[in-house]
């Protein structure tokens, strides 16, 4: 597994998640952007650009079925922590029952692969782990016990590797995708289908990325490559972290030389408007 970050150690992570109202927020917000979605598809597709425990991936499906029961549900989840995948896992089997026609996957990969390991064998001369479980039965005990045999693949290869720099990374490039037999007729031709790259109908970045990076850090390596991945009529939400005046006090205490929230979204809009040549041009 590697050196743990924040995220990794279950005791300051949901000392964090549970004391605060954030994912309930987010996935209040999101609920009429999902309800707005087209009617008229068979198929629609969702990316969950930084799954954390799973609890808005969770919601977003219960908010898509409500409002889309008969429409086949596409979802992908972006999670690079061993934890965060298990605690995600575990709140499927539910939603399985609730909504048949789904197919949930997870990968591992940074947000400039995420167009690529669908139809790739290889990530960065790493070869791609796969595992594609297809569930029997008809009932969430019996799926909670076969996406509970996934354990073993995730030990193995869904590790997490610091290089010289200290930079976080994965150790192998994986993805996972979970299914119901007894819908495969209107999933199986989403498997090892030759993507696009934009082809997504609705994309979230509700977790903390690059907080104190420059902007132009994060629009080249995290929204950049999300807007890439949106069909035509696709949307990008995005949750960025503020803080405020309480809670820079006590990060103060703890990064007395770094300041954690530099800039907010307004900037972000701002900055992708202002600079229209080069890469920006995809974004106007």
């Amino acid at each position: 597994m590697g050196k743990k970050r924040f995220f990794d150690d279950r005791l300051k992570y949901l000392s964090f998640i549970q004391n605060t109202s954030e994912k309930r927020a987010i996935s209040k917000e999101l609920a009429p952007h999902i309800a707005s979605m087209p009617k008229n598809r068979t198929f629609l597709r969702i990316l969950d650009a930084g799954t954390g425990d799973g609890t808005i991936k969770s919601n977003v499906i219960k908010t898509f079925h409500k409002h889309h029961p008969y429409t086949s549900l596409l979802i992908t989840g972006k999670e690079i922590s061993y934890e965060d995948l298990k605690n995600t896992l575990e709140k499927m089997p539910d939603r399985f029952v609730e909504h048949p026609n789904l197919l949930v996957t997870m990968t591992n990969v940074k947000f400039a692969e995420l167009g690529h390991i669908e139809n790739n064998n290889k990530i960065k001369n790493k070869k791609v782990k796969t595992y594609t479980l297809i569930l029997k039965e008809d009932n969430s005990y019996d799926f909670h016990d076969q996406i509970n045999k996934l354990k073993n693949f995730i030990k193995k290869y869904w590790g997490i590797e610091i290089d010289h720099k200290g930079k976080t990374s994965y150790s192998n490039p994986c993805i996972v995708r979970i299914y119901r037999e007894d819908n495969s007729r209107h999933l199986k031709q989403f498997l090892n289908n030759d993507y696009k790259n934009n082809n997504y109908d609705l994309i979230i970045a509700s977790q903390a990325y690059r907080a104190a990076s420059p902007i132009k850090i994060k629009v080249n390596n995290v929204i950049g490559p999300l807007m890439r991945l949106l069909n035509k009529s696709g949307m990008l939400l995005v949750t960025h972290s503020y803080g405020g005046k309480s809670i820079q006090k006590v990060l103060k205490t703890a990064f007395k030389e770094k300041e954690a929230f530099p800039n907010n979204a307004r900037d972000i809009i701002d900055y992708l408007k202002n600079n229209p040549t080069g890469e920006n041009n995809l974004y106007n």
